[in-house]
């Protein structure tokens, strides 16, 4: 397996390997965002960032994915 991410090569693997001086990348399990209702809140923050490069929410994605340019 690890012959096989060395060839396609890490980035096209998982973007939680990339270069961390050149982005940060986040998962957050939505259940750990408490209280509930400020869920809304936080996603319309990470929408609004400018540092944040690119997000994805559920259903997208089962966490909620963040990358942060550096």
């Amino acid at each position: 397996m690890q012959q096989k991410i060395e060839t396609v090569g890490l980035r096209k693997v998982s973007k939680h390997g990339a270069d961390s001086s050149k982005v940060n990348v986040i998962d957050i399990s939505p259940r750990t965002l408490k209280p509930k209702n400020k869920q809304s809140e936080f996603e319309k923050a990470i929408k609004e960032s400018s540092k944040i490069d690119r997000h994805f929410f559920p259903p997208k994605d089962p966490a909620i994915h963040i990358e942060i340019k550096q």
